[in-house]
């Protein structure tokens, strides 16, 4: 008895600590966000792990938050790059109902976490009707820079008609050629192993 009671007191602590760590980056994480004068730096944002990630794509995916905070952080997610967050970014992008201005800072974010791989996503929004979004279009594929983003750029330089944006493109296209950014291969999560409680046999209770 007395060491099923020491089990259930442990499993205890260890829900109350997880909870209790959670609610803290929560805090950080909405902290960061509310900065007004000066912007967190990519060490800020990276110091608070995946936990930190997981709360910015909550974020930036929670409809009832305001559109200044979820574009925040769909900006700071530039920092974490995992399937989570290119699965959101995507998402986003291919979302009618998303405002602009978050698109925009999906855009942005989706080319610095996938580079190269990015291209499809980035590609339909050079023909946006918002001549914003194809500029943001622009700014993510001259961030790319490579052969592949150049190819696009130079497409549509063909038969864009607004005389901004076509300059915009010419800027972009002056830059020097990158190369594609070689990620290092993420490790596939391992699957943690359920552990259910079971209530104790006859043979314990004594």
């Amino acid at each position: 008895m007395k060491r099923v009671f020491t089990a259930l007191i442990l499993v205890l602590g260890l829900v109350v600590t997880s909870t209790a760590l959670a609610q803290n980056t929560s805090k950080k994480v909405a902290t960061l966000l509310s900065g007004v004068e000066s912007e967190p730096t990519e060490a800020q944002w990276k110091a608070l792990g995946a936990e930190g990630a997981a709360e910015l794509i909550k974020v930036a995916g929670d409809a009832n938050q305001t559109v200044i905070k979820r574009g925040r952080a769909l900006s700071a997610l530039q920092h974490f790059r995992s399937p989570q967050t290119s699965e959101l970014l995507r998402g986003i992008l291919k979302d009618e109902e998303i405002p602009n201005l978050l698109k925009r800072k999906a855009l942005h974010s989706l080319a610095k976490t996938e580079n190269n791989k990015a291209l499809d996503a980035i590609e339909p929004a050079l023909a946006d009707d918002s001549s914003r979004m194809r500029e943001a279009a622009i700014k993510a594929l001259a961030d790319i820079g490579t052969e592949d983003a150049r190819k696009l750029m130079k497409l549509r330089l063909g038969v864009e008609k607004s005389d901004y944006i076509r300059e915009r493109l010419r800027t972009a296209l002056a830059a020097p050629v990158k190369e594609p950014v070689q990620f290092e291969e993420q490790a596939k999560p391992t699957e943690a192993k359920e552990e259910v409680a079971t209530s104790p046999s006859s043979a314990e209770i004594k």
